[in-house]
């Protein structure tokens, strides 16, 4: 009972913040912690190793236009440059071979 009472005071809230206009400042904050950074950049470097896509993937606007989709936050967390991903998979190299 208490967990909707508190759901219905949070939705009055940002339903309030929503008429006021000030909600974007919490919506931006709510779509950033819904990222995994480290995730987001071995699942990044899976699609990139495995399907054997160019490094250059990142830069191409219609994959960038895609990750906004899926989060407007996201040009925040995805690299935008094919450098970053060449260091970034050399890093998991060394990595993965010290391990074996």
């Amino acid at each position: 009972m208490k967990t909707a009472i508190a759901a219905d005071n949070v939705n009055e809230l940002y339903q309030a913040l929503l008429e006021r206009g000030k909600a974007e400042g919490i919506q931006k904050e709510i779509l950033q912690q819904s990222i995994n950074q480290q995730v987001v950049d071995q699942a990044l470097l899976d699609l990139i190793i495995v399907r054997c896509l160019p490094f250059s993937i990142v830069e191409w606007p219609e994959f960038q236009a895609f990750c906004v989709a899926l989060n407007r936050e996201s040009p925040s967390y995805i690299p935008m440059s094919h450098n970053t991903i060449v260091t970034r998979i050399e890093k998991q190299f060394e990595e993965a071979k010290n391990i074996i």
